[in-house]
């Protein structure tokens, strides 16, 4: 017979309400929260922050929402699961980690790569989407090219104890 799992869910983009996400482990009796932080608007807006500042390029909104929910999650052993690390993730990370020792509390962190496929779509070389320009002939104006990863990552980054995994996309 297979354990049942309760999976809460949270966030919708960078800076939606994580209120809902609170009830979830307060009053849902979860194991996991699962938070989408990345809608395509927020992709764009990380890669502006990033090159304004090579240390960001991440979901900054997670830092607040989990030193409020660590408390709750901690008591419960509900384990997090997002995508905020956006552009970053190990930067990501880096800051979560800063904010935890700062207040003495420890946490297994999970930093989930590979999504970035840009190099990988330059040497494709594809015509443009909508018009067919040749790819040299757009490359200047890309900033950024992302994949989705699929579940598998998802299922392993908990598994990996706090370890950094790497999933190329296609992988």
């Amino acid at each position: 017979m297979q354990e049942k799992v309760r999976i809460g869910a949270g966030l919708g983009f960078y800076g939606d309400s994580w209120e809902p996400v609170a009830a979830s482990i307060e009053r849902g009796d979860v194991q996991y929260i699962a938070s989408d932080h990345l809608a395509e608007l927020t992709l764009a807006i990380l890669q502006k922050d990033r090159q304004r500042d090579a240390s960001l390029g991440y979901a900054r909104d997670v830092l607040p929402m989990l030193m409020k929910l660590w408390p709750l999650m901690q008591t419960r052993g509900v384990k997090f699961i997002c995508n905020a690390g956006g552009l970053n993730p190990a930067g990501s990370a880096a800051a979560l980690r800063a904010a935890f020792a700062a207040k003495g509390w420890k946490a297994r962190i999970a930093v989930v790569t590979g999504d970035e496929v840009l190099p990988q779509l330059a040497a494709l070389a594809p015509p443009h989407l909508f018009n067919g320009q040749p790819f040299d002939a757009v490359r200047e104006r890309m900033v950024f090219a992302n994949a989705y990863l699929g579940a598998r990552p998802i299922v392993l980054g908990p598994a990996a104890g706090g370890r950094h995994r790497d999933h190329r996309a296609g992988g």
